[in-house]
């Protein structure tokens, strides 16, 4: 499947829900991931779109490790908590 997904159809699919990402969004580039085929696919796709994101989802940290790096380096969030799952919204590191 991941050799046949048009990127950038979904790259412009997702639009302005890069700043804070759906859980759906988030749910399927997981499951990109896990085949090892579709591994940097979804690396780079992330990675592309850093720009874009406000609050990180700790799954795509996950996904994407040296871009999480860097989008908290820039003074951006790590989303922890969303959908009352815990107290608390995100976290910066200094």
């Amino acid at each position: 499947m991941v050799s046949h997904l048009d990127w950038q159809r979904l790259e412009t699919a997702i639009g302005d829900a890069w700043a804070d990402l759906p859980h759906e969004a988030e749910v399927l580039l997981g499951t990109l991931y896990s085949h090892p085929a579709g591994r940097a696919s979804v690396t780079t796709f992330i990675t592309r779109n850093l720009n874009r994101i406000e609050k990180l989802p700790p799954r795509l940290v996950l996904l994407a490790p040296d871009a999480a790096v860097e989008h908290v380096t820039r003074g951006r969030t790590v989303r922890l908590a969303q959908h009352d799952h815990v107290d608390g919204c995100s976290v910066a590191w200094p």
